[in-house]
């Protein structure tokens, strides 16, 4: 029945998400968060659709929406956060290319900008992000990868899946307005019980 209740819980604080949230890394202090990996001409609409200069927009700020919605609820816990930028802006495609950047802020010549070498780096990739209704979106179909990864070696301190199913956004008048309450559902999901150091 717990356990029930636990579940029932996750799923309401998540906005409706499938999965339950992952298990929280050990408790940091900080961290910094690399540019969020959204694929290019991924589908916007579950089925077919045709307008796709129409919504492009909309799907291309699905990385800033969660980068957004991520620095907010990690501020919110009580952790710093600060934009780990890469050369050029790029974001890192797989978790081989950010561990590759996390790997090269050792010694003097770090590829991040204004992070601190110590605080460890969130990697975030979108690999499913679909609206049920381009106009008034119900739910939309979520699925991303994250990692936390240590500065300076970039080794994996932690790592998530999911939440591979329906982010509710009943109620949201326009695709922008499904997707930012899918970006706010998805940065509860992955870090929302994330702890700090005191």
């Amino acid at each position: 029945m717990r356990c029930f209740a636990l579940a029932l819980l996750a799923s309401v604080l998540c906005g409706g998400c499938a999965a339950a949230p992952p298990a929280p890394p050990p408790p940091i202090s900080g961290v910094a968060l690399l540019p969020v990996w959204d694929p290019p001409g991924r589908s916007v609409v579950t089925g077919v659709f045709t307008f796709d200069a129409w919504v492009r927009p909309t799907r291309d700020a699905v990385g800033d929406q969660l980068a957004v919605a991520l620095r907010a609820r990690l501020t919110a816990l009580g952790l710093g956060v600060t934009t780990a930028t890469t050369p050029g802006g790029y974001a890192p495609v797989t978790l081989r290319d950010a561990v590759v950047v996390a790997a090269a802020t050792r010694g003097q010549a770090p590829a991040l900008a204004d992070a601190r070498p110590e605080k460890p780096l969130l990697y975030v990739r979108v690999l499913k992000w679909e609206a049920d209704d381009v106009t008034r979106p119900v739910r939309v179909d979520v699925l991303v990868e994250a990692a936390l990864l240590q500065s300076g070696s970039g080794k994996v301190l932690w790592s998530a899946r999911g939440p591979d199913g329906s982010v509710v956004t009943r109620g949201a008048t326009s695709l922008e307005e499904g997707y930012r309450r899918a970006a706010d559902a998805v940065a509860d999901w992955l870090v929302g019980r994330w702890g700090t150091v005191r």
